[in-house]
């Protein structure tokens, strides 16, 4: 870039103009190549404005879009599964498990640390039966906390969390579900749950 050019930049962004990032000059088949005009490339601050109020408008009105498909009272979910969508998968931490639609499942996984890679396959495990990918016979039997309901315990121990609630109940990109239906529906994942882990569900194989 020469002197005059870096004089000339330098003052047009005193005056409020913000360059946009390098583009590199494309070729045609006929290997003619397209320069950029410099100027091409300056964006004002008030065009800078309008094109965030722009992108802002597109966000809300395609949230809206999804609030009059997918939150009550214009969608009301006929069971567990149009809420909670299977498969579940654990994340890198295995700290939470997810739906298929990146909706929190399950949380505070009862992992091993010391031996973190055993417990890992062993939860890895868990999450497949509850999927219905497998069918396995567990040592103990698990059961929901009678003090809350969406505790998990096996063998009496506590072993994880049912989640969701904020995705049932809230009014931003959620359900936005009363309490009761809400509540209802969360028991009736849980049970599944308990049925999958207890070998009284359906299963495409058997371990």
């Amino acid at each position: 870039m020469s002197l005059h050019t870096r004089n000339r930049r330098k003052k047009l962004e005193s005056q409020g103009v913000i360059f946009g990032p390098k583009i590199t000059p494309k070729y045609t088949r006929h290997k003619k190549v397209h320069h950029y005009k410099e100027s091409d490339l300056w964006f004002t601050k008030g065009q800078m404005n309008d094109m965030f109020n722009q992108k802002q408008a597109q966000i809300l009105d395609e949230l809206m879009e999804w609030k009059q498909k997918h939150q009550y009272p214009n969608f009301v979910p006929k069971d567990w599964t149009d809420c909670y969508k299977l498969p579940l998968h654990l994340d890198n931490y295995c700290s939470y498990v997810w739906t298929d639609d990146d909706v929190t499942a399950l949380s505070n996984i009862n992992i091993n640390y010391d031996d973190y890679e055993d417990s890992r396959k062993q939860w890895e495990k868990v999450i497949k039966v509850i999927n219905g990918e497998l069918k396995h016979k567990f040592k103990e039997d698990w059961s929901i906390d009678h003090e809350d309901p969406c505790v998990v315990l096996y063998g009496g121990k506590f072993a994880f969390m049912i989640r969701g609630w904020g995705h049932l109940t809230g009014s931003g990109h959620a359900l936005n579900l009363p309490s009761e239906m809400a509540a209802n529906l969360q028991d009736q994942f849980g049970k599944y749950i308990l049925d999958q882990l207890n070998g009284k569900g359906k299963y495409a194989e058997e371990d």
